[in-house]
């Protein structure tokens, strides 16, 4: 499925996403492919979960600080917020966009867009 930024917003989505995110979204012609951004969301945390559960198991297998062996954890803790945020923000736009009356919702923000 494919939405404009306005259409997003209009299906009460907040556009762009955050920045940690913004290298997920996929873009074709001007609109955003939810299902494919939402793939690359739900992979990217995934692996930030791994690269987080693995720091969590050395860091208690040596009894090590974070410090000691990593620079990442801030970054990729965020990065797993910041996924996990828009992943439950999109699938909510994605639902709104199938439900009964989101087709004239999704017209109306088109012609807010060109009136603009």
């Amino acid at each position: 499925m494919r939405l404009t930024p306005d259409e997003i917003r209009a299906l009460g989505g907040v556009w762009p996403l955050d920045s940690d995110v913004a290298d997920l979204v996929v873009e074709r012609g001007g609109a955003i492919d939810l299902d494919a951004t939402l793939a690359n969301l739900e992979s990217a945390a995934r692996y930030v979960q791994r690269e987080l559960d693995d720091m969590s198991r050395f860091a208690r297998q040596w009894n090590a600080s974070y410090g000691d062996f990593t620079d990442n954890r801030d970054r990729y803790g965020s990065r797993r917020i910041a996924c996990t945020e828009a992943i439950a923000q999109l699938r909510a736009v994605r639902g709104r966009a199938r439900m009964p009356g989101a087709w004239l919702r999704r017209m109306r923000a088109r012609l807010a867009a060109l009136v603009r």
